[in-house]
């Protein structure tokens, strides 16, 4: 699966989630995807406001948010295994920015890379 080209959902706050929203009670488990060139004022690659996101296999790429270019989260687990993360833009933080404790959790296993 890849998504690509998404300019997010629009409140009055701006824009959510370029590729991928996911709004709390959801939540998402997403395997062997990319998520590239989406935008929006937050979380220009994906927005969660979910308490469990599951990235598997996963490239997040080149992706812009004015708070965070890659993803926001907005508390809860993220839980990532063979994930790329690389090449975004936004004015806060252009990889990850969250607004609660956040928790990164992977399998030793696995390979993250930030960057």
């Amino acid at each position: 699966l890849t998504i690509t080209g998404g300019t997010g959902t629009t409140s009055s706050n701006g824009t959510f989630g370029g590729g991928v929203i996911v709004i709390n009670p959801a939540t998402l488990s997403l395997y062997e995807s990319i998520i590239t060139a989406n935008s929006a004022t937050n979380g220009g690659g994906i927005y969660s406001t979910s308490p469990f996101l599951e990235l598997n296999d996963v490239k997040i790429l080149a992706n812009d948010g004015y708070a965070g270019g890659a993803f926001l989260q907005e508390g809860g687990v993220v839980t990532a295994q063979h994930v790329l993360i690389a090449n975004h833009t936004g004015a806060l933080m252009d990889f990850i920015w969250s607004r609660r404790p956040l928790r990164l959790s992977t399998p030793p296993s696995s390979t993250t890379t930030m960057g």
